[in-house]
């Protein structure tokens, strides 16, 4: 395709089809702005599995959010489709994006009429260069510029220098600017778990780092511990150990709930995970620490204040997404991030912010 789309007459209707997972959704926000930008007057729609809903639920800039529970997807998709969105049958999108690219979207693609689509390289060479010969084949490489590149060669878009959006149920108008929270508490909200053992930075590590901030803050401190049911056993093994009272919402908080705790927070500790995008997209400073995880594979903090604490070691990354063990057996990536390193880093954002130059 050589041509301009947007030169096209009368783009009224745009999908935007990204299924999973929370980081990777959060990460499509400056292209829906964009899109929203460039085509003010067009219905913008934009479908997701079920279970992210909140990730987009309450985005103003999206015209239409579309669900799609994953099982129904995988079992018989054209019944449900029948069913629940025989709507679409009386669309013609003039434009698809498809930011998923797998099986599923496909799928749903394959039942759906559509003037121009777009589908994204996931740049697999990349990210297998990284992982079996540590070398990027492109140079500072983001999933945000790689989602732009899908489609951007053939629409002249309107693009700002804006970071990340994750929108509350209480806003009319998205945050521009963060003012500093005005408080005599510190909060730190701390987000221990990860979908990938290899990209969870160790138990008694968080135990010792609590410990610190405890011991340097006292009473001005308010830690607050954040993630799915998943993490339970995590949080738990966290509270049993520390030495000071925590506030656990552990599996207790939806995701907008949470969003809503990291917005009142001074700083987020975490590793790399869906709640890292969620505080970027707030304008909440960020401690993350990557072990199996390298910068190079794009999903860094965007446009945000964040510090990566990382080792270097030959054998990072040892995968694109993670592993449930290490296969090396040491896991020094992450055992190698000492406490006291991550401490000093969270001291450093806080003063910032307490005692800014």
């Amino acid at each position: 395709m050589n041509k301009k789309t947007n030169k096209i007459n009368n783009i009224k209707n745009i999908l935007i089809i990204r299924l999973s997972s929370i980081g990777d959704i959060v990460l499509t926000s400056p292209i829906i702005r964009s899109l929203k930008a460039t085509f003010p007057n067009s219905q913008l729609s934009f479908l997701t599995f079920s279970n992210f809903a909140d990730t987009i639920r309450f985005n103003p800039r999206i015209n239409n959010k579309i669900f799609v529970p994953k099982n129904d997807l995988k079992k018989n998709f054209l019944s449900y489709f029948k069913i629940n969105l025989s709507f679409l049958d009386n669309i013609v999108f003039d434009i698809i994006i498809d930011l998923q690219n797998n099986k599923y979207s496909k799928k749903i693609i394959s039942l759906l009429k559509c003037q121009h689509l777009f589908t994204l390289n996931k740049q697999r060479l990349h990210k297998l260069s990284l992982v079996y010969l540590k070398k990027p084949l492109i140079k500072d490489f983001s999933v945000v510029n790689n989602y732009f590149a899908t489609f951007e060669k053939h629409i002249e878009l309107i693009k700002d220098n804006l970071g990340l959006e994750f929108w509350l149920d209480s806003e009319e108008t998205y945050l521009e600017q963060k003012m500093n929270i005005k408080s005599d508490k510190i909060t730190i909200s701390i987000a221990p778990g990860a979908a990938h053992k290899t990209k969870q930075w160790l138990p008694e590590y968080f135990v010792e780092l609590i410990d610190m901030l405890h011991s340097e803050y006292k009473d001005s401190l308010i830690i607050q511990l954040l993630g799915s049911s998943k993490e339970k056993k995590l949080a738990d093994y966290i509270i049993k150990n520390t030495n000071i009272k925590l506030n656990d919402y552990i599996g207790k908080t939806s995701l907008i709930e949470t969003g809503k705790l990291i917005d009142k927070s001074h700083l987020l500790v975490t590793n790399d995970t869906g709640l890292m995008h969620i505080a970027a997209a707030r304008q909440t400073p960020i401690v993350a620490m990557f072990g199996s995880s390298v910068r190079e594979l794009g999903f860094a903090p965007y446009r945000a204040i964040s510090t990566i604490v990382e080792i270097p070691l030959w054998c990072r990354p040892c995968s694109h997404i993670g592993r449930s063990f290490c296969p090396l057996i040491h896991f020094n990536c992450m055992k190698k991030i000492e406490p006291k390193i991550v401490f000093e880093n969270c001291r450093n954002l806080i003063r910032q912010q307490f005692n800014p130059i």
